[in-house]
């Protein structure tokens, strides 16, 4: 049995929708952004509005997946090669 999400504060909730834009897939958002994410909490709670909570939950799942590959199959899905190689420049430089 799986131990239940504490509710999320509202104003936490207020700043998930300003970072999560669900305008696009889950898959998309991870392709985007996923290299801009070090550590992330917002799948630790339950949220009121639920269509937040399953994007969330489903970007996460893709962040902490361990499928080899997964963020950089869906950047090929959904960014153009430009875009592909600014992600991978500008992470190059970040370490």
């Amino acid at each position: 049995m799986s131990k239940e999400k504490p509710p999320a504060a509202q104003s936490l909730e207020e700043t998930a929708l300003r970072i999560f834009n669900m305008d696009i897939s889950p898959e998309e958002w991870v392709a985007k952004n996923a290299h801009i994410v070090g550590v992330s909490s917002f799948n630790d709670y339950s949220y009121k509005n639920k269509e937040l909570e399953s994007f969330i939950y489903k970007v996460h799942e893709y962040l902490l997946s361990k499928e080899k590959n997964i963020i950089s199959n869906l950047r090929k899905q959904f960014l153009t090669k430009d875009e592909i190689a600014m992600i991978e420049k500008n992470s190059e430089n970040d370490w």
